[in-house]
């Protein structure tokens, strides 16, 4: 494994459009970017962050192994500086989400919820 070097990226206020990459894909992000206006962006670096043996052993029931272990250190310290909240969702959820909000498919289920999308009203 090798240092790496976590950078925040954060856009405009609370009132913004905040860009959703893991259901959006560029160019709705784009769009959506620069049809906001003008609106700040703050880039914070933080310091590199590099394995160890320590931060294995201490945190080894964060993974199965020393790679989970650091991609949770890495991710955890990243919530915690930008004052994030972490939302612990399995991939193949996001997937279905993004299917469902772009209209691929009219429900989904989630934890054993069910979510359907209200007919579309069709243009006389």
């Amino acid at each position: 494994m090798h240092t790496v070097h976590p950078l925040l990226i954060a856009y405009g206020n609370k009132d913004s459009v905040r860009p959703q990459w893991d259901c959006f894909g560029f160019y709705t992000n784009l769009a959506m970017l620069l049809s906001y206006g003008f609106y700040p962006v703050t880039l914070s670096v933080l310091p590199p962050f590099k394995p160890n043996e320590y931060l294995a052993k201490t945190h080894a029931d964060k993974g199965r192994n020393e790679v989970e272990v650091f991609s949770w250190a890495v991710r955890d310290v990243m919530s915690k500086f930008g004052d994030l909240k972490k939302v612990e969702c399995p991939i193949q959820h996001k997937a279905l989400y993004k299917k469902f909000i772009t209209g691929k498919i009219d429900e989904i289920e989630i934890d054993g919820k069910v979510f359907t999308a209200p007919p579309m009203k069709k243009k006389k």
